[in-house]
């Protein structure tokens, strides 16, 4: 191992590196891996308690392993995974082995699993560290990160706002620099959303890109997972590329040229939901850089399918599924299940939303079957939007974090009430249905608080998509770190 000079791996402020770079310098033997994780370890000491982000600490197993990252280097291994030596946290939704896995639910404290999921094994054989999990409200259910085991997450931002949900712990942790990676998972919006409120990057994959049928406990690996998608967040393009081409090593491939010019479609309204004009002052002050690098910008364009109807099948199929799997992620009788479920559907503060989630979870199979074939069919129409447009931006928000509550259906913006299931899920559901890759992408802030787009594209072009980003979109970007939160000055 080459000497390192302690005072100078503290200059390199390793909490406040991007993956990539720590990645690079671990293998390089100019810092030890393990000099990097107890860097982090030592950060959310600092800081976790303010916060709340990480939920499960496995400090010495890290470490270990860390020793032996740093022992493999030494003893002249040139071939390492691209992650080796990186810590990172998980979201605590996928399985790991050996480490608490709870999702937000009491029954669940002490369940370790005997395994990891396929995906957790691959950041793994990558080299990558994982040193802890990330909270999740109760269930992984809730666009706020509140559950009776690790409380609330708090927005960095601002203590009185949300992080987000349901991967807020996780958005949280990277917006502060006590982990340079995390997935996260999104079925309406838990990696948009908490990416958005906390100021960082996220990508949805496309529904299927990824392994998804074990990432649950193991007793119910059966569960579906359509419309759930796993995805990287992190703070630059860069990390999430290098997080992707770990989790989907057989969809990297050549991907096509990325355009000098591109063709965007922008949408602002949705069902009505519209972003206040803060926000949308911010998104076109975007899009007009966007216009001004000689991009084509499209405004209220979109692809051309009902997106009450996409609203309404999203709902009705994530409540079917929802039948299946809560009597075994519950562990109840089915009785006690649609109890639970109508508990879950008070989160969401009743109105429209409410109702058709709960048509679907009592839905019959056939009725089910042809919300499939309905969906397989918008779902070419918007392959077809993408003969088009390049992209589709749309805002990922109405507005900044919003305050935390604890009573949602007295959900409030503004000191307006409003429906906190069609406040948030709009914009995330709808997309969600289609089934494309959607970039979080911050890029700029109101009243101090952060505020993003979402990026989307054809489906299975996720490499594309972050190649573009990178390019095009991130030098427009706007990433800063929370005050209390940076790098010593």
């Amino acid at each position: 191992m080459k000497a390192t000079d302690p005072s100078s791996n503290s200059s390199l402020n390793l909490t406040h590196r991007p993956a990539w770079e720590l990645a690079q310098r671990i293998r390089q033997q100019e810092v030890t891996a393990v000099e990097v994780l107890q860097a982090h370890l030592d950060h959310i000491k600092r800081h976790n308690s303010q916060i709340k982000a990480v939920s499960v600490l496995a400090a010495d197993e890290a470490l270990e392993s860390a020793r032996q990252a740093d022992q493999e280097l030494s003893a002249g291994r040139s071939e390492v995974g691209p992650l080796h030596g990186v810590p990172i946290t998980l979201k605590d939704l996928m399985i790991v082995k050996g480490m608490r896995t709870t999702q937000g639910l009491p029954q669940y404290w002490n369940y370790r699993p005997s395994k990891d999921c396929e995906l957790v094994a691959r950041l793994r054989r990558a080299g990558a560290i994982i040193l802890g999990r990330t909270n999740v409200p109760f269930g992984c259910y809730d666009w706020n990160c509140r559950n009776p085991i690790y409380q609330e997450t708090v927005n960095p931002w601002d203590f009185s706002r949300t992080p987000g949900g349901s991967s807020g712990g996780a958005a949280a942790a990277i917006a502060t620099g006590m982990t340079p990676l995390d997935m996260g998972s999104d079925l309406a919006g838990s990696i948009r959303i908490p990416a958005h409120c906390c100021g960082i990057f996220g990508l949805r994959t496309t529904d299927s890109f990824l392994p998804m049928n074990d990432v649950g406990p193991e007793d119910f690996p059966e569960a579906p997972s359509l419309l759930t998608v796993c995805g990287p967040m992190g703070r630059s393009i860069a990390d999430l590329h290098l997080m992707l081409s770990v989790l989907a090593p057989e969809q990297k491939q050549e991907t096509p040229p990325v355009p000098e010019k591109l063709r965007i479609a922008y949408t602002h309204t949705v069902l009505d939901i519209s972003t206040n004009e803060a926000t949308q002052a911010e998104i076109e002050s975007f899009l007009n850089k966007l216009s001004k690098d000689g991009h084509k910008v499209a405004s209220n364009c979109a692809p051309e399918v009902d997106m009450a109807e996409c609203f309404e099948l999203w709902a009705m199929i994530t409540g079917h599924l929802a039948s299946i799997s809560l009597p075994k992620l519950m562990r109840t009788e089915p009785l006690n299940s649609i109890l639970l479920f109508y508990v879950l559907q008070m989160r969401m503060g009743g109105g429209w939303m409410a109702q058709k989630l709960r048509k679907g979870f009592h839905s019959s199979d056939p009725d089910f079957q042809q919300a499939l074939q309905r969906l397989e069919e918008i779902r070419q129409k918007v392959d077809r939007f993408y003969d088009q447009y390049d992209l589709w931006i749309l805002p990922s928000m109405p507005g900044p974090a919003f305050e935390r509550t604890r009573m949602n259906w007295n959900f409030r913006v503004e000191g307006e009430r409003v429906s906190y299931g069609t406040y948030n899920g709009t914009y995330h559901c709808t997309t969600a249905l289609m089934g494309t890759p959607s970039l979080a992408l911050p890029i700029g802030f109101t009243d101090g608080l952060p505020l993003g787009v979402q990026v989307h594209s054809q489906a299975f072009s996720d490499f594309w998509l972050l190649k573009v980003a990178e390019q095009h979109l991130e030098p427009h970007a706007e990433i800063r770190w929370p005050s209390g939160f940076g790098p010593p000055s």
